[in-house]
């Protein structure tokens, strides 16, 4: 059998998690709000998907979707109504 490649379907993106980070500007963030809500780098969209494209980065709630590993990396399936942000990079 060999390797598979998930690929979203319908109106369906893959994340791949981002890690929140402990401490910003030497404010040690708590654990519980850390959880609240994650960023995610968008790996796959549907054919459907309209506003987000893959690479893009989002933002989420913490307990949306279907968790799975994807390249030994935390990843999730959420519908594309789920994304709350998307975090676009401002220009200098």
């Amino acid at each position: 059998m060999g390797k598979y490649r998930p690929e979203a379907v319908g109106r369906r993106v893959i994340a791949l998690r981002e890690k929140s980070p402990e401490e910003v500007g030497g404010i040690l963030i708590p654990e519980q709000a850390r959880e609240q809500q994650k960023e995610a780098i968008v790996f796959d969209v549907g054919p459907d998907c309209q506003q987000i494209k893959k690479g893009d980065r989002i933002l989420i709630p913490y307990q949306t979707g279907t968790d799975f590993t994807l390249n030994g990396m935390e990843a999730v399936v959420i519908l594309e109504e789920d994304v709350q942000i998307r975090l676009a990079e401002e220009d200098e």
